[in-house]
């Protein structure tokens, strides 16, 4: 019997997405995160420290240093946006089927079928369920989509296919 989840993708969906996605990819969520966060805010606080011991820093470098953490992080977390926030597969209702010998995916911009062979690994979190082919993400369920007992059925479907929880 086929599992078929309905739903309508919102933004924070999109943002839930791109969230398990980086956790499928760990290494580059860490590089990521020092490079265009950690970094900026740990120079901010530097000239700040310096500052305040009367050391010559020009009023330039607070500037930068005090503007691009917030930039950067806001860009961080505005990037799904900008990279898929009119796609036209997200805008209108979505319908996805599981079943044992595929999953069949519908939705406004796409008709597809997925063979399970493709699928290896799945998060489910506090924000949705992901699946994902090695570290790429092929699907992503809202967690408002599913109830508890879909939720349980999906996992279910997936432990019988084989697939690894991350």
């Amino acid at each position: 019997m086929a599992i078929v989840v309905h739903f309508t993708p919102r933004r924070a969906d999109l943002v839930a997405a791109s969230l398990a996605g980086l956790r499928a990819r760990p290494v580059i969520a860490a590089i990521g995160a020092l490079f265009f966060i950690a970094l900026p805010w740990i120079a901010a606080i530097v000239s700040c420290i310096a500052l305040a011991q009367g050391k010559a820093v020009s009023v330039l470098t607070i500037a930068i240093f005090v503007a691009v953490p917030p930039l950067f992080t806001a860009g961080m977390l505005l990037m799904p946006f900008v990279l898929f926030g009119r796609s036209p597969a997200l805008l209108g209702p979505h319908r996805y089927e599981f079943s044992d010998e595929q999953m069949t995916f519908v939705g406004p911009a796409f008709d597809n079928k997925l063979q399970w062979q493709i699928v290896d690994c799945y998060v489910s979190s506090r924000l949705g369920i992901y699946l994902f082919a090695g570290k790429l993400p092929l699907v992503s369920i809202p967690k408002r989509a599913v109830d508890p007992a879909v939720t349980e059925a999906l996992h279910e479907l997936f432990a019988r296919k084989g697939l690894r929880q991350i």
